[in-house]
């Protein structure tokens, strides 16, 4: 088994000068991860590298659908995968622990496409912000909101401010509105003995959607950062920038991430009330231990689906690509409202009555689940 000091002898030849504040400069990133082989360790090391970045951006939805979508993709290819969002000279160091491996990767890291590739995940329909920022003895809170406007356009958003937000509001144009009500730099430290100085941003800011009046978000975003350098001067205004454009970044993504949530709410809440008028429902099923992209998978999926249109009252049958995962096919349907879960559940017994090992369950909210 690998001793600490080994541990930090592959950490210290990794990163060589680099110091533990330098993975948080922009673009730099870390991924330490273990493998039943050397192959597997390196794969799950890129990929924690990458994972950090985008809770970066992502917030808790890299430990949601986001994520696992991003994760399908390097599954797909980690070869395409690394060359996207890793350089080239990504350095990679691995040493054998008892049966396992340890691997870390260390190298640049392409934002940009990560917020671009963010954007089509999440995004969707585009929306209009007016915002506002409350007035602030420190000049430097100006530049936080001077980098929103092109961070909102990642995700094909407006952000308008002053007078054509007025106009906007006036003309009932506007979607939602993005008060920023506190930007504060804390006291940066520059410890010349290293050349370094460090410091952090805390934003707050209040979201509201202006047509039904509901707050969706007003939690506090607060981003760190540190550069080199023996000019303390010179770095304040690196860190001032940096925090700036990250503070800029965390605001979008979050504000992008509440607004596709809420639609994706209100489009639900109207899906239901339209069924509701018909006497329906939406309801799904979880195939558990079923891989869509697996082939035995694929033919009894297929045969879930055929059964399911052939059931009296059953319409709208399709798989649900969001909700299902690599252990798990969920696939969703709608039926009249007053179905009988029980009576559904025997409905599946005598579809799949040639697989001795089938289950089938019903956990309430419409949702049941299968398996064999």
């Amino acid at each position: 088994m690998i001793k600490k000091i080994g541990v930090i002898a592959l950490f210290a030849a990794l990163l060589g000068s680099q110091s533990a504040a330098a993975s948080w400069a922009q673009d730099q990133v870390v991924g330490v991860a273990y493998g039943e082989t050397e192959v597997e360790a390196l794969n799950e090391a890129y990929f924690e590298g990458f994972r950090s970045r985008l809770e970066l951006v992502a917030s808790d939805e890299a430990s949601g659908q986001v994520g696992d979508r991003f994760r399908r993709d390097f599954e797909r290819s980690n070869l395409e995968f690394r060359n996207r969002y890793f350089s080239l000279d990504t350095a990679e160091r691995c040493l054998p622990e008892d049966a396992r491996f340890l691997c870390e990767i260390a190298g640049q890291f392409n934002s940009s496409a990560l917020r671009n590739d963010l954007a089509a995940v999440l995004g969707g329909q585009a929306y209009t912000f007016v915002a506002s920022a409350a007035e602030s003895d420190d000049p430097r809170a100006s530049f936080v909101v001077d980098q929103l406007t092109g961070e909102f356009a990642i995700y094909n958003h407006r952000i308008l401010f002053g007078a054509t937000s007025r106009e906007a509001i006036r003309n009932e144009s506007a979607n939602f509105s993005l008060a920023i009500y506190e930007a504060s730099f804390s006291v940066f430290e520059f410890d010349r003995y290293l050349g370094r100085s460090s410091g952090s941003l805390t934003i707050r800011f209040r979201l509201l959607d202006l047509e039904g009046g509901e707050t969706l978000a007003v939690e506090p975003i607060v981003v760190t950062a540190s550069v080199t350098g023996s000019n303390a001067s010179a770095n304040e205004a690196m860190l001032v920038e940096q925090l700036s454009s990250r503070g800029a970044v965390e605001i979008a993504a979050t504000v992008n991430a509440e607004v596709a949530t809420y639609a994706d709410r209100r489009n639900s809440i109207s899906e239901a009330s339209n069924l509701a008028e018909l006497g329906r429902d939406a309801f799904s099923v979880r195939a558990v231990g079923v891989n869509r992209r697996d082939r035995d998978s694929r033919e009894f999926l297929r045969y879930l689906r055929d059964a399911l249109n052939a059931m009296e009252g059953v319409d709208d049958v399709e798989t649900d690509f969001d909700a299902s995962s690599e252990t798990a096919t969920v696939v969703n349907f709608t039926a009249p409202a007053d179905l009988n879960p029980d009576e559904m559940i025997d409905r599946f017994y005598e579809a799949f009555d040639y697989l001795e090992s089938f289950y089938a369950d019903y956990f309430g909210q419409q949702e049941f689940e299968i398996g064999y």
